[in-house]
């Protein structure tokens, strides 16, 4: 939608996220394969060189398409019906929509912020990560981010179908996949685990880490997480 309509819809709230290229992401695999004994044992999650809000993320779209993009903040039920939408079009299909709507409160809360940006594209691939950037140029020269008649039309018909379109039914289909379920669900952005696994600076204990949490500025409204990748650009 960023080519068409000069939108980012996205239900980011103030979290921030240092988002890796989908090549970054491959070489890190590819690195740990073809050494794993260097690697065995080891966890990786590979990131972009640096934190970005969702409006950083919209002006860099901006950039790389010669237009103004700003960032729109949508509840995750609006995104999830974009998703039923558009997302079979990307491959994005009902167990990734599953995941995704924890994804995004996962990073309205700062999740993503925490231990981020990681050195770990350069550790396995040996070159230093690209930055948003260069993931929103090689979005601009794709043929579906062209400023054509048809690309405009099928997004005016992609935003009329959003809007008649129901929010999938998730829940159920959560519980017909029997996805295990644990005693005490909770939010990586709640848990004092997922601080100590991905150093916090200034979470010194536990009861630290949770007041600061609680401290976060949350978005208003009933919301509960790839760019590009979504089709929603």
């Amino acid at each position: 939608m960023a080519a068409q309509l000069a939108i980012l819809p996205m239900p980011a709230g103030h979290g921030r996220n240092a988002p890796p290229s989908n090549e970054d992401i491959a070489r890190v695999v590819v690195g740990t394969l073809l050494d794993p004994a260097r690697h065995a044992g080891r966890s990786y999650r590979p990131t972009g060189p640096q934190l970005l809000s969702a409006g950083d993320m919209a002006a860099a779209l901006g950039d790389a398409l010669g237009r103004k993009v700003r960032h729109v903040e949508v509840p995750v039920w609006m995104f999830m019906k974009a998703l039923r939408v558009m997302g079979p079009r990307v491959g994005i299909d009902r167990f990734q929509q599953s995941g995704l709507r924890y994804y995004y409160e996962e990073h309205k809360r700062g999740a993503w912020e925490m231990g981020a940006p990681t050195t770990h594209v350069r550790d396995v691939a040996g070159v230093e990560p690209e930055d948003f950037g260069t993931i929103a140029r090689r979005y601009a020269a794709r043929p579906d981010a062209q400023r054509t008649a048809r690309n405009l039309a099928r997004a005016l018909r992609d935003v009329t179908l959003i809007g008649l379109t129901p929010a999938p039914q998730l829940d159920r289909f959560e519980r017909l996949q029997q996805f295990p379920q644990p005693p005490t669900p909770e939010l990586a952005a709640n848990s004092a685990q997922w601080a100590r696994e991905h150093v916090i600076v200034g979470a010194q204990n536990e009861d630290e880490y949770r007041g600061a949490a609680a401290l976060r500025p949350r978005m208003d409204g009933d919301v509960r997480e790839v760019f590009g990748v979504l089709g929603l650009f």
